[in-house]
């Protein structure tokens, strides 16, 4: 579906390299996002939704916090990126709703879910996100992209069958 949908073109200045590089990336963290929900499932049946949720981003925070003064930018960059500004009051809302409660919902899909129904089901998300960006964005939607967005689409329909 992804590669029905997308469209790679040498000339958006990425080489063949990167992409792949990218998409293997990409591909890599599907992989452990899939395990590493797997793995907790167990667990998740334990503890409340707000703990867990409140408890896998701090560790993303202190991963950050860690390999930041390692990474290309340097500490520097990042944090000036940091300071107050006008522009927080878009993004700090945005922000907390985009991670931490869209979070809460992923988290409490599987807690309260089967994990394989779960894990399709919240890829619907994508969709929303194809739709949306031609309605609020005004992005060109082309017919690869409508397929795409159809297959997936259909993809949902044949879990919940």
């Amino acid at each position: 579906v992804v590669f029905s949908a997308g469209e790679f073109r040498a000339s958006e200045g990425i080489s063949k390299r990167d992409l792949l590089r990218g998409l293997g990336y990409g591909a890599a963290s599907m992989v452990l996002m899939g395990i590493s929900i797997v793995a907790i499932k167990p667990t998740l049946e334990l503890y409340p939704v707000l703990w867990s949720t409140t408890w896998r981003l701090i560790g993303g925070i202190v991963l950050l916090t860690v390999w930041a003064p390692f990474s290309s930018e340097g500490l520097l960059p990042i944090l000036r990126k940091c300071l107050p500004s006008r522009d927080w009051r878009s993004a700090l809302p945005g922000a907390f709703m985009g991670t931490y409660i869209a979070m809460i919902f992923w988290i409490a899909g599987f807690k309260y879910g089967d994990a394989s129904v779960t894990a399709i089901l919240n890829q619907t998300a994508t969709i929303f996100t194809v739709i949306l960006a031609g309605l609020v964005l005004k992005e060109t939607l082309t017919r690869r992209h409508l397929f795409g967005t159809a297959a997936a689409f259909g993809g949902c329909v044949l879990v919940l069958i």
